[in-house]
């Protein structure tokens, strides 16, 4: 009788265990993004951040943002407005390709400003940031919201209102950032 209630006991712990490291998975990949991006490792924020999809998803709400502000002004039948939208489109694209790299990521992270363009085309070794001073260095927590099961929402406590990065799941604890949502520039729910 000892031996099924021990036997029992242990799989409620593991389970138990299970589950939430899986839940707070999310949170200790931002952790790691944010520990790359802090250190100058842009070199691992690969193993982390799907760039691809990244970049996808920042102008796909770049270009919804456009085209709610062009509809928002009613310039949908003026033929400069949209020559403006197609010469945005091509802008867009290009700075989004441009931003969506490891330097690019880093400084977002990081909440500073981003990376010049001189400091993007620096091979990776040139890109290390230097470290700031310890005065400057502050920790920084992040909060956890699912929006489904293999999608979540991390954000900065405090600073809700401000944005999220949207983590995908890549397995069972392994997830990657696919999205930046910028409030202001999301569309209206």
């Amino acid at each position: 009788m000892k031996r099924k209630l021990w036997l029992s006991a242990a799989v409620g712990v593991t389970l138990t265990a299970v589950i939430i490291t899986s839940y707070y998975s999310p949170l200790l990949t931002m952790h790691r993004i944010y520990t790359a991006a802090n250190q100058g490792e842009t070199d691992r924020l690969p193993d982390h951040v799907d760039f691809p999809a990244l970049r996808e998803n920042l102008k796909a709400t770049a270009m919804t943002a456009m085209s709610r502000s062009l509809q928002k002004n009613e310039d949908l039948d003026n033929p400069f407005a949209k020559l403006g939208m197609a010469l945005a489109t091509t802008f867009v694209n290009a700075i989004v390709e441009m931003m969506v790299s490891p330097a690019g990521l880093s400084a977002l992270i990081k909440g500073g400003k981003p990376p010049d363009l001189e400091s993007l085309t620096k091979s990776s070794n040139d890109s290390k940031t230097p470290d700031e001073p310890k005065s400057k260095k502050q920790k920084i927590s992040f909060g956890i919201k699912y929006t489904a099961w293999d999608r979540a929402l991390i954000f900065r406590e405090g600073q809700q209102d401000k944005g999220n990065f949207v983590l995908r799941r890549n397995g069972l604890w392994s997830w990657k950032l696919v999205n930046v949502e910028i409030k202001g520039l999301m569309p209206e729910e």
